[in-house]
């Protein structure tokens, strides 16, 4: 008995490595829905992984010029705030992970540690059962 559960457990310890794992990130920006970035696109603007630029500057950008151009013409003048609308995953490894899930990056990140270590808790006692 006590050879299955040590079997379930290191599955179940094993199996989080991947179901966790974090992939690379970035803040979704306007430019994500109004273009449809993909993951690298919408690198360029993001000055961070857990920050973006106050999305302000592509209401002033008039609707022949280049967004690209655009950006580079107000870049000095950009404020970066904190992601407030969610997040884009690199999913070129995971299509999803827990933490790609439930948005466990940058303020939110302690949730996935804790989780962790709830669950390591919790069948650790019950493998000595």
């Amino acid at each position: 008995m006590a050879g299955y559960t040590w079997f379930c457990t290191a599955l179940t310890q094993g199996g989080s490595v991947i179901l966790q794992q974090t992939p690379e990130h970035r803040c979704k920006t306007i430019l994500d829905e109004r273009e449809g970035f993909t993951f690298e696109e919408g690198l360029l603007f993001s000055p961070s992984q857990c920050e973006k630029y106050e999305e302000s500057w592509v209401q002033t950008c008039s609707s022949n010029e280049n967004l690209l151009h655009c950006f580079n013409r107000q870049f000095g003048n950009l404020t970066k705030i904190k992601c407030n609308s969610g997040y884009i995953y690199d999913d070129t490894i995971f299509d999803a992970t827990f933490v790609t899930s439930f948005d466990l990056v940058c303020d939110r990140a302690y949730i996935n540690t804790i989780s962790t270590r709830n669950k390591f808790l919790l069948f650790d006692c019950i493998s000595y059962l």
